[in-house]
């Protein structure tokens, strides 16, 4: 047990010293990663990047992963879109839509949910929306 200590400190002071990668690299990583379960992905990072609080960072990651999440699993989509918007400074906004059929309205499931605590605890806002086209859009914009 005590070695076992020992190496959990030893990886953790590690990771400590570790800085993870740009939001930009790990959404990048994420959209690839989801190459061969039907929906094609694309990111979009309109404005320049900038510095964001770790939290905001980490915050923003989960969305995208939530929606592509969904996406994967309810929308049979055939593409899908991650927008990482940093044109206004005063916030940041991140965006994942999709053409596929959609979500029946008030059908935010325990995810959605926890996004949204998530987020208003930033300062931030969710919403959900239903295009008339079809497919579905999740968006958040967080003070930043």
């Amino acid at each position: 047990h005590e070695a076992l200590a020992e190496v959990r400190r030893s990886v953790g002071v590690l990771q400590a010293d570790r800085a993870p990668a740009p939001l930009a690299t790990r959404l990048r990583d994420l959209a690839s990663a989801t190459d061969g379960w039907g929906a094609a992905v694309s990111l979009e990072i309109p404005g320049p990047a900038r510095a964001l609080a770790p939290e905001v960072e980490h915050a923003l990651f989960r969305v995208a992963q939530e929606g592509l999440t969904n996406v994967r699993k309810h929308a049979q989509a055939r593409s899908a879109l991650v927008l990482l918007d940093y044109r206004d400074p005063g916030r940041v906004g991140l965006r994942v839509t999709d053409d596929g059929r959609g979500a029946a309205p008030g059908s935010d499931g325990c995810g959605l949910a926890g996004l949204r605590e998530r987020i208003t605890a930033l300062g931030g806002r969710v919403v959900t929306e239903h295009p008339a086209g079809g497919g579905f859009r999740l968006q958040v914009e967080i003070p930043a």
